[in-house]
């Protein structure tokens, strides 16, 4: 049987509700979801917190906007250290793309702090 295509489909790329650790060169950055041409920045932020001796430092960002009418689109991480050995790492642990707010936790290697330049991108509600 030939590889007929019923329903006139083209093969595209779809990126949903996927996540992943741009892990290039020992970066740690975290990207989640895809920036169209509609859509706004909602939040940028920079996290940072000093190292302690010997220690993990942590830290959470809650967005939780005053206007509930946007959707969240696209959420990047960017780990601002200049040395990848440096590198922390942020993990989404609530909400995300599709939703309406986002929890994210960073977490920095031993005897380092934590340096991420955090954008999330979205849309009006329909």
């Amino acid at each position: 049987m030939d590889d007929e295509d019923l329903f006139e489909s083209k093969d595209q790329d779809l990126v949903v509700g996927e996540w992943w650790w741009d892990d290039q060169e020992g970066s740690h950055n975290l990207t989640q979801g895809q920036k169209t041409d509609y859509d706004i920045i909602l939040l940028s932020q920079y996290v940072y917190k000093p190292y302690r001796f010997l220690r993990i430092v942590e830290a959470t960002l809650v967005h939780h906007p005053q206007a509930q009418y946007y959707y969240i689109n696209y959420i990047e991480a960017s780990d601002q250290h200049s040395d990848p050995s440096d590198a922390g790492y942020a993990r989404i642990i609530a909400g995300g793309v599709g939703h309406r707010n986002v929890t994210l936790h960073f977490e920095s290697k031993r005897n380092h702090g934590l340096k991420f330049l955090v954008e999330i991108w979205g849309h009006r509600a329909a």
